[in-house]
């Protein structure tokens, strides 16, 4: 980011109207998104905006009140979202694959002033799809000085709520305000230097705090274009003809999608990702060899990130002029890093335990309607991740796993899932692979590896023997899975993690 314009962005005040309304007229006839049917403008993007927002007014819509949007990530998505911060109204995105239960539980915990989706509730609220939802704005005449009227917003004012139930299955709102989103943008744009030119392909969906701060928000502190992937393509050679097609500069590949690029290597195109200049890493679960062997591969640095939706994300990262070629998902940004034991006291450098954060970028608001379980994760201004990690004697993080995946085996001792499934997934005829503990026959704890594979099923038992020996070869017998199971599809979060609970949850069931 060039020190004029951080300069300039930094007199304004941290709340995303400003950052909106100031920042798109500045960039004016400037490209924002591409898409597959043309572009459109910062100018255009900001009109069409403030249309919705004074639609939403008409429709009683005011500061503080909610908008639950379920719809797949499309610029009139986007839009939406734009126009809620400009108004104050907190938006609520949903997956587009929940169900209807699932959104009547949100709906019941956010009472929205309206609903934009496909489902009917009748509800109190005004509820429409959106193909009534353009053919009203389009008959809508907003009035000239409709931006002047604009309400006043604090950057501590509440922004959005994003239901996240990453790999637990338990739905949490984290509302999170106006500040921590701009804040952690801008410090997205900054750590990894994006300038005016650069060409981000955004991927996922606007309910993960990726995509909405990365695709959203960050490009309002630079000027530079997205790519809008409309149809949410998640094969890797579909993305690879994006990137090629548009000579991106900047994207984030999840952890499952380096994976797809490394065992598919001959069905790339090798000049596909020529014109990135890095590659960032979300939620990162690759090995040390996966990372190496995707650099000799595409001569590609990837640059882990790290960061929970309660912090707006980015809490970590590895910087574009760091050596990648080291097994941590980088250096603590804008906050300080704490290990615990199980009795909460502080460990020394290199041992594992419960990662706690203290940040000067404000956390979440809280989870909504739910005090105790804000309470439970914010102490004393340090918020409780629930994720095991250690802190290297240089200051580099590493994340292992979540704090209810870890187990003790037979013999009392500590087991990292991650460290069974990095040697499973080295086998060629395993893509994807989750261990757990269960209980035996006899109480005892017992190992099981679910294995994503696409061998024929004469085929099975002589594959499980072979992940079984390597186990019992390179980790011992007492880490070595008991039981064994394939299936062709894992449950997934949006940063490529596995939703272990859900899995586990089926595994039992059957």
């Amino acid at each position: 980011m060039c020190e004029n314009n951080r300069e300039r962005v930094n007199g304004l005040s941290m709340h995303l109207q400003n950052l909106i309304t100031h920042q798109m007229a500045k960039y004016g006839e400037g490209t924002f998104f591409i898409h597959a049917t043309g572009s459109i403008s910062y100018k255009e993007v900001l009109n069409r905006a403030l249309k919705i927002s004074y639609f939403l007014s008409l429709k009683g819509l005011k500061k503080g009140d909610y908008l639950l949007l379920h719809h797949a990530t499309t610029m009139d998505s986007i839009l939406v979202f734009y126009a809620t911060q400009l108004l104050g109204v907190v938006f609520v995105p949903l997956n587009y694959d929940s169900s209807y239960a699932a959104c009547e539980e949100i709906i019941q915990k956010t009472q929205p002033k309206m609903y934009i989706g496909k489902y009917e509730f009748h509800k109190e609220h005004y509820e429409l799809d959106f193909s009534e939802f353009n053919t009203i704005l389009e008959k809508t005449e907003m009035d000239d000085d409709f931006i002047h009227t604009l309400p006043l917003i604090l950057k501590e004012d509440a922004s959005t709520v994003l239901f996240t139930s990453g790999t637990t299955g338990i739905s949490k709102g984290v509302l999170l305000s106006h500040e921590t989103l701009y804040k952690k943008a801008e410090l997205f744009t900054q750590k990894y230097e994006w300038n005016e030119s650069d060409i981000l392909l955004s991927l996922g969906e606007i309910h993960s705090i990726d995509r909405l701060r990365n695709g959203c928000i960050a490009p309002l502190f630079i000027g530079n274009s997205v790519v809008l992937d409309e149809k949410n393509k998640k094969l890797f050679t579909d993305i690879a003809n994006l990137i090629y097609q548009y000579r991106c500069t900047l994207t984030s590949f999840v952890p499952t999608l380096i994976r797809q690029f490394i065992r598919f290597f001959d069905e790339v195109d090798k000049n596909s990702l020529e014109s990135l200049r890095f590659i960032g890493v979300p939620g990162n679960t690759l090995t040390m060899d996966e990372k190496v062997r995707f650099m000799e591969l595409y001569n590609k640095k990837l640059l882990a990130y790290y960061g929970l939706s309660e912090t707006g994300g980015l809490c970590t990262c590895v910087l574009p002029d760091e050596d990648v070629q080291k097994s941590y998902e980088g250096f603590p940004l804008e906050c300080e890093m704490k290990i615990i034991d199980e009795n909460e006291r502080e460990v020394p450098h290199g041992i594992k335990g419960e990662l706690i954060i203290k940040s000067r970028v404000p956390f979440m608001l809280g989870y909504l309607e739910d005090t105790m379980l804000t309470q439970a994760a914010i102490r004393d201004n340090w918020l409780y991740t629930s994720d095991i990690a250690s802190i290297h004697p240089n200051g580099a993080v590493s994340i292992y796993a979540r704090k209810g995946d870890v187990f003790k085996n037979i013999n009392e001792e500590l087991v990292y899932p991650s460290e069974i499934e990095n040697l499973l997934r080295r086998h060629p005829l395993v893509k994807e692979c989750a261990v757990f503990a269960y209980e035996g026959s006899f109480s005892e704890t017992r190992i099981a590896a679910i294995i994503g594979s696409n061998i024929d099923k004469e085929d099975e038992l002589g594959l499980f023997k072979e992940l079984r020996q390597s186990c019992i070869t390179l980790l011992g017998r007492q880490k070595t899975p008991s039981f064994y199971r394939i299936i062709e599809e894992f449950p997934m979060t949006l940063s490529g993690k596995i939703k272990r609970q859900e899995l586990k949850k089926q595994f039992f069931t059957e």
